[in-house]
């Protein structure tokens, strides 16, 4: 028996036929099964991922093309209508040299969003909440949407209009959610460190 086709039986052993390969075998030969099986079996994770995210981008076209027009009318009519806090946003984005894209259309698997400020650098959104966010059910309808857009990006940030109103502040926090972020992220890669040391 070479050692793919021990590899093969190996993903299926029982403990006591492990026991017995392990009796007979040499030590590098069973290292090297092992080596191979967890090589077969994070090929299998790998294939199954790939999978699971081409069936997320198949359904994502489908809604994008089911989807498209209105959700390009819904933007069109959103950038032509934009408030004052929008566009003094975008004055101080540019100022701040931070590059965004306004209105953005994100689809998910059933929907779209259309969010005011995408930061494609940083990979998060500014949302700017006028008096109608304070009401108990639009606050729930955000954080929905809020979550159903954390597969696309990495972060949502919301500022009142009225903060937008004074330039100082709004920069303030601003450089504030881009370190929240910058924070977040560095946790984010050093538990992955963590989990791959333990492993």
């Amino acid at each position: 028996m070479n050692i793919e086709q021990m590899v093969d039986e190996s993903l299926t052993l029982k403990e006591e036929e492990w026991q017995k390969i392990l009796s007979s075998d040499s030590l590098e030969q069973v290292k090297s099964i092992i080596t191979k099986a967890k090589e077969y079996r994070d090929k299998v994770r790998g294939s199954k991922v790939l999978r699971n995210q081409a069936r997320k981008d198949r359904i994502k076209r489908i809604i994008k093309a089911r989807l498209g027009d209105k959700a390009k009318k819904f933007r069109t009519d959103l950038v032509k209508n934009q408030t004052p806090s929008e566009t003094k946003m975008k004055a101080i984005l540019k100022f701040m040299g931070i590059k965004y894209e306004f209105q953005k259309i994100f689809y998910t698997e059933t929907t779209f969003y259309i969010v005011d400020f995408y930061l494609p650098d940083k990979n998060i959104v500014i949302e700017l909440d006028g008096g109608y966010h304070n009401t108990k059910e639009q606050k729930a309808k955000d954080r929905k949407r809020s979550k159903a857009l954390m597969g696309e990006i990495d972060g949502v940030y919301r500022l009142k209009n009225e903060a937008v109103e004074n330039v100082e502040i709004t920069k303030k926090l601003v450089e504030g959610f881009l370190e929240e972020d910058k924070k977040r992220k560095l946790e984010d890669r050093m538990d992955r460190v963590l989990v791959k040391k333990s492993l």
